[in-house]
């Protein structure tokens, strides 16, 4: 049925196939969703591919894409690292899962202990009611860890942990980041604070994990200058939907500072036209912040509405461009609208440390501190929940250092 989207290579195979009535359904599944026929195609092609195996009669297909047979028939033809893997392995998603609307199926996890089991989903639990944590997997990362150390060394109780063995464990992480060290030690010291609060244990462990020591002020943050963000922005083509799209994420990202995630998350409910405001709740301090809506950014959202957004029912005002239209998924860290604007613009290259739109709430942040607007002020933009947090920025503010710095002279004195 769908034979003249396939290359002559796989028609044969397309045609003969005992799942020919199967790939006709979801090929036609994806063209009424708005693929493309070329997208479809390629779907499709790579479905063909991985049926042969299963021709045979009695054999059927695997219900899981993270199945092993799955995985080894990508390790065998579409190793680690090759180009195609991840689309191929998007094709085999969308023909074996029959939600084919979502886009990721998360990874099959390695199963846990039962001391894990016992302590740690009602731990989770209790944090998100009574402590106002929205998200948990930073922390339920961080006990997985700990207790898979505690299962190879056949620790069965928490009872039999000393104060040694904490140390062992903060030991073993040598290998980490001295930041990401520092954030598994406060996760162990809240776990065992509520331990300690249930009376599971009661000798005072929060207080004995030592954390490595950390310096606030001791990496400046990673700016451009205002000139080099104007060309980022201007460099954008805004002739294409895409592009118009990429222009008002990045004065999103320029001009408030916003981050990806309260960008990509942003809905018509959170622009107040008549009000000229941008009201929203931050997805990671669930914070209100209520900015004013400066013309180009304006324009910028009007513009992109009415000649670039793509016909959808989401309230999302950002949407993906390609079949599936939906918003974009929760994963996306908007690195590619950065990536395009950074290769469109030959001249600044690509930076050595941060690349993504965290740079360009750095840079906001300076620009308007060498502005002269009060700290109190940024704060309030960037929705920072204590001032403490915007000082980080005055390091890069040159001028008003070298204002204070000393002479020569007086050094000499």
């Amino acid at each position: 049925m769908y034979e003249t989207l396939l290359p002559k290579r796989a028609r044969s195979a397309y045609l003969l196939s005992r799942w020919s009535k199967h790939l006709d359904s979801k090929t036609g599944t994806l063209l009424a969703r708005g693929y493309t026929n070329r997208g479809a195609g390629d779907h499709l092609c790579a479905w063909v591919d991985f049926v042969q195996q299963y021709e045979d009669d009695g054999v059927e297909l695997p219900t899981d894409v993270r199945s092993p047979k799955v995985v080894a028939y990508l390790d065998e033809h579409w190793p680690l690292g090759k180009p195609r893997r991840s689309r191929v392995q998007c094709s085999l998603r969308i023909l074996l899962h029959d939600d084919d609307v979502a886009r990721r199926v998360p990874p099959i996890r390695k199963p846990t202990s039962a001391l894990f089991d016992k302590y740690v989903p009602d731990y989770l639990e209790f944090a998100r009611q009574h402590r106002g944590r929205r998200e948990m997997r930073r922390d339920e990362w961080s006990l997985r860890s700990f207790f898979a150390w505690l299962e190879e060394r056949g620790v069965c109780s928490l009872a039999a942990i000393n104060a040694a063995d904490l140390r062992e464990y903060i030991g073993s992480l040598d290998g980490f980041k001295r930041t990401t060290i520092a954030m598994q030690v406060s996760d162990l010291r809240g776990f065992f604070r509520y331990l300690d609060m249930q009376g599971v244990i009661s000798n005072g462990f929060a207080m004995t994990i030592e954390a490595p020591r950390l310096y606030r002020m001791s990496t400046p943050p990673e700016v451009l200058d205002t000139a080099t963000i104007e060309r980022l922005i201007g460099s954008v083509d805004r002739t294409t939907a895409l592009g118009k799209r990429d222009y008002a994420m990045l004065l999103l990202g320029a001009r408030y500072g916003l981050r990806p995630g309260d960008i990509k998350s942003l809905r018509f409910d959170n622009v107040r036209w008549r009000q000229q405001r941008i009201v929203l709740v931050q997805s990671k301090t669930q914070r209100q912040l209520d900015l004013p809506l400066v013309g180009e950014v304006d324009e910028a959202l009007v513009d992109y509405l009415r000649n670039g957004r793509p016909t959808c029912d989401a309230r999302e005002i950002f949407v993906r461009h390609i079949a599936p239209i939906t918003p974009l998924c929760r994963n996306n860290r908007l690195w590619g609208v950065m990536q395009r604007a950074f290769i469109k613009t030959a001249a600044i290259g690509h930076p050595a440390g941060r690349r993504g739109f965290h740079l360009l709430r750095h840079s906001a942040a300076t620009r308007m501190l060498c502005d002269g607007v009060p700290f109190d002020t940024i704060s309030a933009v960037l929705g920072h929940s204590s001032v403490e947090s915007t000082r980080v920025y005055a390091q890069v503010d040159l001028v008003s250092l070298r204002s204070v710095a000393l002479s020569a002279r007086e050094v000499c004195r």
